[in-house]
């Protein structure tokens, strides 16, 4: 999954930076004064962000001491911890209570272009 990552963003330049569809979920004014970096994942809700792709953004951007914020259509349970134990925000258009393993899973079973999930 693609991430387009928007490095060191001055906290009062982020809503330029936004999509539309988050402008009215993200407290602007809740930022902090440090620089922002924003990963942007797919913004479709049939496109759920995964823990590994969290991982995958953050080996990207190691070592940043900027405020980080996760916009995506939906994160897994599993994406969701991820972040929060990397101390970043999210923000997403829906909510989506499955782990990272049981959505693959479901991928699975309906026949959709996955492989198949690693035990």
């Amino acid at each position: 999954m693609k991430c387009r990552i928007i490095r060191s963003v001055e906290p009062d330049r982020v809503k330029s930076h936004v999509p539309t569809q988050f402008k009215d979920l993200i407290p602007f004014t809740d930022l902090g004064r440090k620089p922002v970096t924003i990963l942007l994942f797919p913004l479709d809700t049939r496109d759920v962000v995964h823990s590994r792709h969290i991982r995958q953004a953050f080996a990207k951007i190691d070592g940043t001491s900027d405020t980080v914020i996760a916009l995506a259509g939906m994160f897994t349970e599993d994406s969701t911890q991820e972040l929060s134990l990397r101390g970043a925000r999210q923000f997403s258009l829906k909510e989506f209570h499955w782990k990272d393993r049981s959505h693959d899973d479901i991928k699975v079973l309906v026949g959709a272009a996955v492989k198949r999930p690693n035990p």
